[in-house]
Parts: structure tokens; C-alpha cells; sequence
């Protein structure tokens, strides 16, 4: 053979070798089909002892040509290890799918399917001999075994293969049916002695169509990944560790200490599994004098230990032998502190480490039935399946205490018992999970089998000094100070954070914010530095409140209050777009009252800017500390956003009849920048403002009655009725009972939770629904406009963010939130309309599902009727034995010899009594009963039987394997 044929098998070799694990390519090395013999031998053994047998014959036709096929290339190669890796995997894959009769059954037939294709090469030894040229084609052939196995490999070398094969298996088929037909075509070539012309066209045949489907099959992928992304909806952990990682890049050595404590690296070590569980938990806050915070004292800590967190998910990203996944809890984001948001970003991360994995995912995702993945119970199996699959696999997971109670319990419970299964299943150290939060009874009961590192004082307190040395510095810098007043700013900061980070930037920041080296010293003398955070908030709300600038002193107020008050969290363009409404002339001058300054300066460390310009307090204690002491008054503040929200969208740019020309001018001009939030929540506010209402404080601002009834007139339903108002709400409204606006405002609140809670589609919003699509569609197509340059395409961003795309379902989260692009939003919104998809990828309904789960049953009965399931006591046609002298067929081989032995006229059983010989037993034992009654004990027979010609003797084909030659010439019945 040419050295380029060497060449090519030994390069196939290589690319499969190289998808093993060191174990396996020890284990594969000296496989040979003897080992596959012996390995079937103990397979059926034990399925004849559990009587569950089963067509063990599909396989041999497979042993014999490959066998042949080792032979052929042996002669050409030198090299007897080539079927190693053929032999190996197949005695792996028949031994695990074993376990399983579903799976062993499918690999079986795979086996015989392959078989089908596979040319017998012993008769086509000459051939190959006097052509070399036919050489290229055992290449070929040698790539299609080797990519089914690899394959197989796959699926079944996972330890939670069983719940994964349905969907492995199921996406496998249609490649499975390519390496068919790539066989089928090396038959033929041989069978007709190709020319080499011919063998190139084939081969540059095979190069195409495996490249047509290569980019069908990723096509095919990346709509399902798409699919399980929307589905699963999960926050991007990433962000919040990326987060951490920048507050951690001004301040290298923060938190290192952690790296080299005896119990975090016990749980770190990969070759360690005597800490499966850990717990890091925090001093308890500050309480004092200030109520409030005792509530939040779990809260207080969270800067610190979440920093700790990221560095050691940091370091465990450095470990390529394990997974790492983890997840951020956060108390104000709805989406960051519960099991099931949880679940789902954990899910997404193990799809983004595994690609396998989606399959299995996809299975779920269309058969779900599901617009985003909202079952509990469906998402911990799930995640249980998924985790046990991984090799090993770290979890982190901070912030538990910011859970409510049942969450905590749900989220605790769940792993704790997934790790002590692990554990008892001999597979230590498998699992490992990390949980970082406030020291608090019910998590200690919840973890009391955990290893506990107990954060104080001592830990962070270099921490802290080099933070305040840091931030020391930069005051020193614009203040101008000498290096004793640094030090000391460091130490008074350092020794009065009692080991919290968040009380230390409080602090600092404001330290920083001083306008003059007076004020900053004034701030610094013992009597004035601030003890404990009451005092510290004091500081930076006394500068806030007390701004001389009158105009940025009433601009921080009102932001204040909006993200005090706000449902959800409001992102940077929102507020914007409610800063530029001007409700005197009904406009939104975008261009000249946007605000200048960004919010991080007007409302200092107040406020944190989150991933996706998301702005919310800096704390829950924030909140707190503003509304404990009437800086911020809810239900005024309610007031004024409901008043706001009522008043916009009664603008004229929200008409019901305005022309596509004018919502262009105005999209352009940014009037729509404010309309996704104040459409969805204006009932919220006005609910919240019931209180508040002809208040004497609230008859000195513009008088809401006015635009309640406007409201009403304008978007109200007509046949909404003061009957159907709930009791409830009447009460709550009785103190306005004598108010002009009284009877508008029960119609519109109640009418409007009747309407959305009877359904989620966007014809709930009524009229301001269609408004709202209307203006969408005109901003998406945008987009889309040649005639968009760059420049009006970054003035509609600042306006509207980047998500342009939106959910039409109000409930939800992606109504407010959005998507880069239109296929992404419709292929979510296809899930609202008709959740229930086929499962069977090449089917059409499998991207365009049906509306009720009847109508997908009914859909899979008629289109892909399970055979099982239609006909679950049929069993397979029997084998028929064949009579070679008359053709008379048999169910049965001992039929068949005795009918035999009508043709040899041989009667071997003959009557004791009388001496008659009959061909068959039971004729002899009638004759007994019916002529010869009694004298059953005084039977005898001839015990010689004239014995059948080898070629005639047929075993049963449904009791087990025939007996293949083994090398060397040996027969075996296994």
C-alpha cells in the first residue's frame, strides 16, 4: 500500500485517539475481538438469568466483517492494532447499554444496520491485492466506524447516561444516517470494482454532502440553543462575577487571605473529597440604636463576602479538571433570589461547559410545554440530571441570606441531599458546593453537616486598610493633605468599619465628595466622624439634602424617590426619558432636559449602576435609612411617579389614530423612551398613592383628580360598572369617597387587575396596547432602515437602550427587557402563542408547536406512532424452519426434526406394550392412554434417537447468539 493509504489510517487513528481520556486509551489499547466474544458471552449469561434474552444474533454479522476487514488491512499495514479502537469501544457500549434493555436493543439494531452496509472483504482479498487503488476506499470505511463509535462513545460513557440517551440517541440518528450511506457507497465501489475516477467522484461526493450537512446540522444547533436561552431565561451570572472582579481590580490583594485558608483549600483540591461541603458565613451587622437596620443586619456584610466569593470562583476557573458554576442571590432583584432563578442560570452555565448537553435540554425545552421554564419540580430534575453527568462539578452559590426563608429552605435542601446521595454512591467529591452568606439559624440547621469558615473581624481587616489606604490616597491627592492626615484617615475608616466593606466606602466616598479641605477636616475631627452606618448614611444624605446647588439638590430628590419607589429596577435611558417630559406643553425635550450629569454623581454612593445600566439603591439599608427618616416618603413619592405616568401617556404622541410619519417623528425625538415602563406600571403607582391622597400635602402639588378622569375618559373600558369593584378596593378608597375622581379611579384599578389577570397578551393594556405595538413595530423597523446611519442609530440606543425587540406578553420579563434582534424575540413569543412542540427534530411542529398538549398528543399518535406502544404484546414473527425436502415451514426447530423423521421413516419412540414406534413422544404417550389405560408405569422407549444431519440443525434465532467462529477456528456457544 502507498505510504499516503498508511498515512491516512493512521491519521484516522490519531483524530479518534485523541477524543479519549488517557484511561480509555490504555483500556482500548490491546482490545481485540475475543475480548468482544467473552464480554457477549457474560452478557447473555446474565440475561438468561434475569429471562429477559434477546436477539444477540444482530451483532454477528458486524464481528464477521470487521474481522475480515482486520484481516484485509493487516496485509497492507503490518499493523495488527488498527480494530483496537473498534473492538474496545464496542465491548464498552454493549456492556453499559446492557443495563438497559430500551438502549441495548437500539445499539443492537445499529450494529446490524451498519452491518447491512458493510461489505464481507474476505471474497474481495485478490481484488485488493492486484488493485491498490481500492485501498483508499478501506480508509473511508475505517472513518465511518470510527465516527459512530466515537458517537457512542459519547453517549454512553456518562454516568447519568440513561436519562440522556433519548435525546443523545435521538439527535444522533440523523449523522447515524449519513455513515449508512457512506458505507452503502464503499459497497458498491467495491462490488463493481471501481475505477479510480470513479473512486475520486465518490470521494469528492462525500466531501460535499458532508459539508452540507455539517452547516444544516450547526444550523439546526444554534435554533436550539437559541430555543433553550429563551426558555431557561436566566440572569448572566457572569456579569455579577465580572462585577466583582472590577471592584476587586483597583484592589488586587483584597481578599487573598481567603486562597490560603486550610479549609478553602481542602475544598478547592480536586484530589480532596473530605469537604464536600462548605459554608462561609459573616459577623452578624450592626444593629444600635437604628431599628430598621437590625432588620437588614443580614444585608450589612454582602460587599465583603461577595468579593470573597468571586476570588475563589476565580481561582476554581484555573482548575481545568472540574466545572465551575455559581450564582449571585440578590434580595432587590426578583430575578436573583429564588431556587428556580437559580436553577436556570446554573443550567445555562452547564450548557455553555457542555455542549452535550443540549439535546437533552431541547428535549425538555419543546416538550415542556413551557414559554420559559417556570415548574420547580421540572427544574430540579433537570439540574439534578445534568449535574450528576459532569465528571466534577464546584458550585458556588452566594448570598443565601438574601432569600426569603422558603427559598433558602428550597435551595439548601436541594443540594445538601444531591451531594449525600453522591457521596453514599461511592462517587466522593463528585459534587462540591460552596455557600456564602449571613450567619443565621435556619441555614446553620439547614448546613449543620457542612465545614464552617467563620468570617471576623481579623480576616478582613487588612482588606480593609488597604482599601481605605487606597481611597486615603486620592483624598489626599485632591485635598492636597500631608501623609500623617492619610494614615489617619486610614486607620479612623479601617478601625470603625467593625470588618465591613460597605460601611468603609460609605465613609470614604463621602470623605471624597467634600467640595473644600475645611469641610473635609470638619468631617475628620473625632467628635464628627461617623459611628456605625446610621451615621454614616447621615453623611452622604446630609450632603445630598443639603446641596446649595438648589437645581442638583431637587434633581437628586427626585431620583431618589423614583428608585426608591420603583417595581422594577429602571435603566439609565428610562430615567432619562422621565426627566425629559415636560407635562405643562406635553412634551419630551430630550435634547435639552436630559440630565448632564450621570446619576452616579448626582446621587453619590447612594446608588450602584448594575450590568445592563440597571440603577437601584447601593443597599437594602439605603432604603431603609432614607424612608426611616422621611428623606423619602412612599406613598408621596408613589404619588408623584403615578401622576407622572398618568399625565405622559395621555400625550398626544400616545393617539390611537396617529399616522406612521408623525410616531416616526416622534420615536426620533425620543418620546417613547419612558412608555415601556409607564404603560405597565401606572396602576401600581396609583394604587400605591391611595393613601396619600387629598393629603394636605398632596392638594399642594397638581391635583391628580384631573387626570384620573382624563385617564378614564381616554383609555378606560365602557363597560367596566361600580358593581363589579371589589369590596376591598372600595374600602381602601373610602376616605376619597366624596372626591370627583372617586367612581374613575375604582373603575380603572379594578378593571384594570381583572383585565390583566385574565390573560397576559397585550390586548390586556386595551387601547395603550395597541399603542404600544404600533410605536414597537415602527422602532424595530427602524432597525432594519437603509437609510439609518450610524449617528441616528446611537441617538435611538441613548433613547431606547438596545433591546428594541420586545415580548408582547406584559407578565412578561421580557416585555420591559427585550432582545437584540427579531428572531430571537419571535422564536420567544412562538412559545406564548403554541408552547407544546413535537420532539422529533425533523419534524416541522418541532419549531412551530401546536396551542393545547391534546393537540400535540393527537399530532404525535397520528405522525410518529410509537410501535410499542401500538402493539405492546406483540412479539416479533417467529423464526420459520424450512423443510429441505418438502418446504413445509416450522415454528419451531424440534417440529422440524421430528417431521424429519416422517422422511426417514425413523419412529425412535416405541410402545413397551405392543411394540408400535411412533416419530414423535406425545403420539407414543396417547397411543398408552387410549389403548394400554393403567399401564402408564410399564411404558418404556428407546432411548437411541437417529440423530439429524448437521445440516439440518437450526437453533432458535430468539434464544441467543449462533455460534460465530472465534480467531483461531475455535467454535463457542455463548
Amino acid at each position: 500500500m502507498p505510504s499516503s493509504i498508511d498515512n491516512s489510517f493512521h491519521q484516522a487513528l490519531a483524530n479518534f485517539s485523541k477524543r479519549l481520556t488517557k484511561q480509555e486509551l490504555e483500556d482500548f489499547r490491546f482490545s481485540s475481538l475475543s475480548d468482544v466474544l467473552v464480554a457477549v458471552e457474560g452478557i447473555q449469561a446474565e440475561q438468561g438469568r434475569r429471562k429477559e434474552l434477546m436477539n444477540l444474533t444482530r451483532i454477528r454479522r458486524f464481528l464477521e466483517a470487521m474481522d475480515q476487514y482486520g484481516k484485509v488491512i493487516e496485509v497492507f499495514l503490518n499493523d495488527s492494532s488498527m480494530l483496537c479502537v473498534v473492538w474496545g469501544p464496542m465491548k464498552f457500549c454493549l456492556q453499559v447499554a446492557s443495563a438497559w434493555a430500551d438502549a441495548f436493543d437500539t445499539l443492537l439494531d445499529a450494529y446490524q444496520q451498519l452491518a447491512e452496509n458493510i461489505p464481507l472483504l474476505e471474497q474481495y482479498h485478490s481484488l485488493f491485492k492486484s488493485n491498490p487503488r481500492m485501498a483508499g476506499v478501506l480508509v473511508v470505511i475505517y472513518e465511518d466506524i470510527l465516527e459512530f463509535h466515537q458517537a457512542a462513545l459519547r453517549v454512553f460513557k456518562r454516568p447519568t447516561w440513561k436519562q440522556l440517551f433519548r435525546s443523545a440517541w435521538k439527535d444522533f440518528k440523523t449523522r447515524f444516517q449519513h455513515i449508512l450511506d457512506d458505507l452503502a457507497a464503499h459497497q458498491t465501489l467495491i462490488e463493481r470494482q471501481a475505477s479510480i475516477i470513479q473512486i475520486e467522484e465518490a470521494r469528492a461526493e462525500r466531501a460535499h454532502v458532508r459539508n452540507q450537512f455539517t452547516v444544516i446540522e450547526e444550523t439546526a444547533q444554534k435554533k436550539k440553543r437559541l430555543d433553550v436561552v429563551n426558555w431557561l431565561a436566566a440572569v448572566d451570572s457572569v456579569l455579577d462575577q465580572e462585577a466583582s472582579a472590577a471592584i476587586r481590580h483597583d484592589y488586587p490583594s483584597t481578599g487573598k487571605w481567603v486562597l490560603h485558608d486550610v479549609k478553602i483549600k481542602s475544598w478547592m483540591d480536586p484530589n480532596n473529597a473530605m469537604v464536600p461541603i462548605m459554608w462561609m458565613n459573616g459577623i452578624p451587622g450592626a444593629g444600635g440604636q437604628f431599628r430598621p437596620f437590625a432588620a437588614e443586619s443580614r444585608l450589612l456584610t454582602i460587599a465583603r463576602k461577595t468579593i470573597l466569593a468571586s476570588l475563589i470562583v476565580e481561582e476554581c476557573v484555573k482548575i481545568d479538571s472540574i466545572t465551575i458554576i455559581y450564582f449571585y442571590c440578590n434580595y432587590q432583584d426578583a430575578q436573583r433570589k429564588s431556587f428556580l432563578t437559580l436553577a436556570r442560570a446554573m443550567l445555562a452555565q452547564l450548557l455553555n461547559h457542555d455542549e452535550a448537553l443540549l439535546s437533552y435540554l431541547y428535549e425538555n425545552c419543546v416538550g415542556s410545554g413551557q414559554v420559559s421554564l417556570v415548574s420547580t419540580q421540572l427544574c430540579a430534575e433537570i439540574l439534578e440530571t445534568c449535574l450528576k453527568t459532569m465528571s466534577k462539578v464546584y458550585i458556588v452559590v452566594d448570598g443565601i441570606d438574601e432569600c426569603d426563608f422558603s427559598e433558602r429552605k428550597t435551595m439548601l435542601s436541594f443540594f445538601t441531599s444531591l451531594i449525600e446521595k453522591i457521596e453514599r454512591d461511592d462517587m466522593p467529591g463528585k459534587i462540591r458546593a460552596l455557600f456564602v452568606s449571613q450567619d443565621e439559624n435556619d441555614i446553620r440547621k439547614l448546613l449543620r453537616t457542612a465545614s464552617v469558615l467563620h468570617l471576623t473581624d481579623s480576616h478582613n481587616k487588612s482588606d480593609i486598610e488597604s482599601y481605605a489606604t487606597q481611597w486615603a490616597s486620592s483624598i489626599q491627592e485632591k485635598f492636597g493633605l500631608p501623609d500623617g492626615t492619610t494614615k489617619y484617615i486610614a486607620s479612623a475608616v479601617s478601625d470603625g468599619s467593625d470588618g465591613m466593606f460597605l460601611f468603609a466606602k460609605l465613609v470614604l466616598t463621602n470623605l471624597l465628595a467634600q467640595t473644600t479641605r475645611e469641610e473635609l477636616e470638619q468631617e475628620l475631627q473625632p467628635g464628627t466622624f461617623p459611628k456605625g452606618f446610621e451615621q454614616a448614611y447621615g453623611r452622604i444624605v446630609a450632603r445630598v439634602y443639603q446641596n446649595p446647588n438648589l437645581a442638583e439638590r431637587n434633581t437628586a430628590q427626585r431620583l431618589l424617590g423614583w428608585i426608591a419607589c420603583s417595581k422594577l429596577s429602571l435603566k439609565w435611558h428610562e430615567i432619562q426619558g422621565a426627566v425629559s417630559v415636560n407635562v405643562q406643553d406635553q412634551s419630551v425635550d430630550f435634547e435639552n432636559r436630559q440630565l448632564c450629569t450621570h446619576v452616579r454623581d448626582i446621587c453619590g454612593s447612594l446608588i450602584d449602576v448594575l450590568p445592563g445600566d440597571r440603577v437601584q439603591l447601593v443597599h437594602g439599608t439605603a432604603k431603609s435609612y432614607l424612608t426611616h427618616n422621611d428623606y423619602v416618603k412612599i406613598h408621596s413619592e408613589e404619588y408623584k411617579l403615578a401622576l407622572l405616568c398618568l399625565q405622559y401617556l395621555l400625550f398626544d404622541c400616545f393617539g390611537p389614530s396617529l399616522s406612521d410619519e408623525v410616531i416616526i417623528d416622534y420615536t426620533m425625538k425620543g418620546y417613547y423612551a419612558f412608555q415601556d415602563y409607564a404603560i405597565l406600571h401606572w396602576v401600581d403607582h396609583l394604587e400605591g398613592s391611595i393613601p396619600y391622597l387629598l393629603s394636605n400635602a398632596a392638594n399642594e402639588k397638581y391635583n391628580i383628580g384631573p387626570s384620573v378622569n382624563d385617564f378614564q375618559d381616554a383609555y378606560g373600558a365602557v363597560d367596566a360598572r361600580i358593581e363589579s369593584v371589589p369590596q376591598e378596593l372600595k374600602d381602601k378608597c373610602k376616605h376619597i369617597a366624596d372626591s370627583d375622581f372617586y367612581e374613575s379611579l375604582l373603575l380603572l384599578v379594578s378593571y384594570t387587575r381583572k383585565s390583566r389577570a385574565k390573560q397576559d397578551k397585550i390586548d390586556a393594556l386595551g387601547d395603550l396596547g395597541q399603542v404600544i405595538t404600533k410605536n414597537r413595530s415602527i422602532l424595530e423597523g427602524l432597525r432594519t432602515s437603509k437609510s439609518l446611519d450610524l449617528a441616528t442609530k446611537s441617538k435611538l440606543e441613548q433613547y431606547y437602550g438596545t433591546l428594541w425587540h420586545k415580548c408582547p406578553r406584559h407578565a412578561c420579563i421580557y416585555f420591559h427587557e427585550g432582545f437584540l434582534d427579531e428572531t430571537r424575540r419571535d422564536n420567544h413569543a412562538s412559545r406564548h402563542e403554541k408552547p407544546f412542540f413535537c420532539t422529533e427534530s425533523s419534524c416541522s411542529r418541532s419549531h412551530y408547536g401546536f396551542s393545547t398538549e391534546k393537540e400535540l398528543k393527537k399530532h404525535i399518535n397520528v405522525q410518529h406512532p410509537d410501535p410499542s406502544a401500538l402493539f405492546p404484546k406483540i412479539k416479533k414473527p417467529p423464526v420459520k424452519h424450512l423443510c429441505n425436502i418438502c418446504s413445509k415451514e416450522f415454528t419451531r426447530a424440534h417440529n422440524l426434526n421430528a417431521h424429519k423423521r416422517t422422511h426417514s421413516n425413523l419412529r425412535p419412540y416405541d410402545c413397551k406394550i405392543c411394540g408400535k414406534a411412533f416419530v414423535r413422544r406425545h403420539d407414543r404417550e396417547r397411543h398408552v392412554e387410549k389403548l394400554h389405560p393403567g399401564n402408564g408405569s410399564e411404558i418404556g422407549e428407546s432411548l437411541q434417537e437417529t440423530p439429524v444431519p448437521s445440516d439440518m440443525d437450526i437453533q432458535e434465532g430468539d434464544r441467543g447468539l449462533e455460534n460465530p467462529p472465534r480467531p483461531g477456528g475455535n467454535s463457542f456457544r455463548w
